[in-house]
């Protein structure tokens, strides 16, 4: 009984702290400037900060794949 207790502490710990840096759906994917070709870096720059605060930057690079979507190219 006492193992249970402790685990659901545990579980509501992480599901509480979970909420504290909100990212989105996709956190990789960034908008592309032209359907052929960039990404703008601003949208790295916005995915970035939502992780890691007002100080993160990051830029963007095209996948060259089948779905061809944009990710931020260095960490933040």
């Amino acid at each position: 009984m006492k193992s249970l207790s402790v685990s659901a502490v545990f579980l509501l710990t992480l599901f509480l702290t979970s909420d504290a840096a909100p990212i989105r759906e996709k956190p990789d994917m960034c908008e592309k400037a032209f359907p052929d070709c960039c990404c703008l870096k601003d949208n790295c720059d916005i995915r970035c900060v939502d992780i890691y605060g007002k100080s993160a930057f990051g830029y963007c690079s095209t996948l060259k794949e089948e779905d061809d979507v944009c990710v931020c190219r260095y960490h933040c």
